[in-house]
């Protein structure tokens, strides 16, 4: 049985790494970053992004599981959902989009999901702040350091 679990989640990787392959071959240049979300004070939810201007390639870390997301630049075509706060839109500098897959700790690939994401970036202030998108339903802002994210507001946006 631990035999058929292993290969299940060698199997979600695979599929994970084939989906994000071409974006990563893409990213020539791209620069290692970080991004931190305090989690409703349950917590720090972490991203470890490979950011170029053409694409991002991330992969999410909390204690109950893991993710990957890929994405292409779609700046020049989005258009800022009307809910969203004005403090978003009015300071969009780039936007990716793309799927992120979702694996429970010690689940297998039938136990992942995929959801369709933009990751939106925006500075305010001279502060870069990533607005993860799950589209059309909520946004959530993220940091690039943990402290910065513990003195900023955590709360989500979710659509109407």
């Amino acid at each position: 049985m631990r035999h058929i679990r292993l290969v299940s989640v060698a199997g979600a990787t695979v599929l994970v790494l084939a989906m994000s392959g071409p974006a990563m071959a893409r990213t020539t240049g791209a620069q290692a970053a970080e991004w931190h979300r305090n989690n409703y004070n349950a917590g720090e939810e972490v991203l470890l992004c490979r950011e170029s201007t053409p694409s991002w390639t991330c992969t999410y870390r909390v204690p109950d599981g893991t993710g990957w997301f890929s994405g292409q630049d779609i700046t020049a075509s989005w258009t800022c959902p009307e809910w969203f706060p004005s403090t978003m839109c009015d300071n969009v500098t780039a936007v990716y989009h793309g799927r992120t897959v979702y694996l429970p700790v010690g689940g297998s690939s039938g136990d992942s999901f995929i959801v369709k994401q933009d990751y939106v970036v925006t500075e305010v202030e001279g502060q870069a702040v990533l607005q993860l998108y799950w589209i059309d339903r909520f946004v959530c802002p993220w940091y690039r350091t943990y402290d910065e994210a513990l003195a900023a507001d955590f709360n989500c946006t979710f659509a109407p």
